[in-house]
């Protein structure tokens, strides 16, 4: 399969072949057959044209780590490729080399490739979540009888799980490396991870928190990963709108920014039906709920914000690639709705890409107070990627090769955006999978309403 790059064309790579020695004389010489060993030069040879790509396309490889360090990683990584490496073990020494340089938009698309490579009797057979520090069982599957919901390890094949999931951390790809977006990977993923971190055992023994006692975990014959969105979750879908009438509160849900083309006139649709709520009902407060947003269009976020302004703002900075969307380099003007309550915005660290530009700009322009946990982003960002396939293992990989920032002021962009008002995932809401942030956060709305 070919390499799809910009600037490199395959590097060319020779198999050698191991001959054994000659036989000593004899009446009637035998010829022995040769030896022929595969080599390994051309399953270490994809790391370096990984690393290469690395270097050539992307806009800021080394914005994080330098140069030598980033050497070190891909050098270390070889020293683990065989000849008869499992593709599994090459595909996570992939990902801990792009996830070195702290760029979201660079990886191996998500974890589908490494999860092809999972038996369901190979798998960590309890799914997990990690919280505050601490790995607890979210769903026992086939171990019901020996762990229940809530409960924390502490071990793992007499690993701690600190350990275990800065390992983890190592191989999951997120802006300036910020652990609210690696959490939330891992949480998706946890069976998963745990699998490769522990390097496919052949059986677990976990150590609870307080118990001096290790378990044997039985494996599963099956598995499937929970949906990623609670189905107690009033929105399913990436557009929602509704209100909460006890704050006199409209509330947009908008899980995607991804609307392109012909797709753009829908969201205009949704938005402008939502302001159109808000202003005929005379509506207090607007919350815009962008927890796992991933990003998408800059315009579909610059079309709320637009709708938020009182003044004229800039969208892109100078600092932007100038081959991003050419209408997000002009003044964006302010269009009236009626509106004239308090916004805020609730993230999360799984919002990310556009979507952290999109709350960047909300707070530099005074157009909203920012609620949740420190987003998974920020002002400053990687994109345009291009795809990849490794010649010998055939590995799909992205690397983002523009550099986007937005006009935030002096906002740091190596430090995530903090909410104004602070409101942190809990264990109860993890495992109840109950939206106690949103909660929370139309509780402090109505507590600031009775004090007006």
């Amino acid at each position: 399969m070919q390499r799809r790059s910009l600037f490199y064309t395959a590097i060319a790579m020779t198999l050698t072949m191991a001959a054994c020695s000659p036989q000593a004389a004899s009446p009637e010489p035998e010829i022995a057959a040769p030896n022929v060993t595969k080599s390994v030069a051309p399953y270490r040879a994809e790391l370096d044209n990984l690393a290469a790509d690395i270097k050539a396309e992307h806009p800021r490889p080394f914005r994080l780590i330098t140069e030598a360090e980033f050497d070190a990683v891909v050098e270390e990584a070889k020293a683990g490729i065989g000849a008869d490496t499992p593709k599994r073990d090459t595909l996570w020494a992939f990902s801990r080399i792009i996830a070195s340089i702290g760029c979201r938009h660079s990886g191996l698309f998500y974890f589908i490739q490494e999860d092809d490579y999972i038996e369901p009797a190979q798998r960590f057979p309890v799914d997990v979540r990690y919280v505050d520090g601490k790995l607890y069982v979210f769903r026992p599957l086939t171990n019901a009888q020996s762990v229940s919901e809530g409960d924390i390890i502490a071990s793992i094949n007499g690993r701690p799980v600190d350990d275990i999931v800065a390992e983890i951390y190592q191989h999951i790809s997120a802006d300036v490396n910020l652990t609210y977006l690696k959490r939330h990977y891992l949480n998706v993923y946890a069976t998963s991870y745990l699998t490769y971190a522990l390097d496919f055992p052949e059986e677990y023994v976990v150590t609870l928190e307080g118990s001096m006692s290790p378990l044997t975990l039985e494996p599963l014959d099956s598995f499937s990963h929970a949906p990623i969105i609670s189905p107690q979750a009033p929105c399913q879908d990436n557009l929602c709108y509704r209100v909460d009438d006890a704050t006199n509160t409209g509330i947009m849900t908008v899980r995607s920014f991804a609307y392109y083309g012909e797709s753009g006139a829908e969201f205009a649709e949704f938005v402008e039906s939502a302001f159109k709520d808000l202003s005929e009902q005379n509506r207090s407060n607007l919350v815009i709920d962008v927890r796992g947003n991933q990003g998408g269009a800059g315009l579909a976020g610059a079309y709320i914000l637009r709708r938020l302004a009182n003044e004229p703002f800039e969208y892109f900075s100078d600092a932007s690639d100038p081959r991003g969307q050419e209408l997000l380099f002009e003044t964006q003007r302010p269009v009236e709705t009626g509106f004239e309550g308090q916004t805020y915005i609730l993230m999360d660290g799984n919002t990310m890409s556009a979507a952290p530009h999109f709350v960047a700009l909300a707070r530099a322009n005074d157009m909203a107070l920012l609620a949740g946990e420190p987003a998974g982003g920020n002002h400053s960002t990687n994109d345009g990627k291009i795809e990849f396939t490794s010649e010998t293992s055939e590995i799909d990989y992205l690397i983002a090769r523009m550099r986007f920032d937005v006009a935030a002021g002096d906002a740091d962009i190596d430090a995530a955006i903090q909410p104004d008002i602070d409101i942190p995932y809990t264990v109860q809401e993890t495992l109840s999978r109950k939206d106690v942030m949103m909660a929370t956060l139309l509780s402090t709305i109505g507590r600031q309403g009775d004090t007006k």
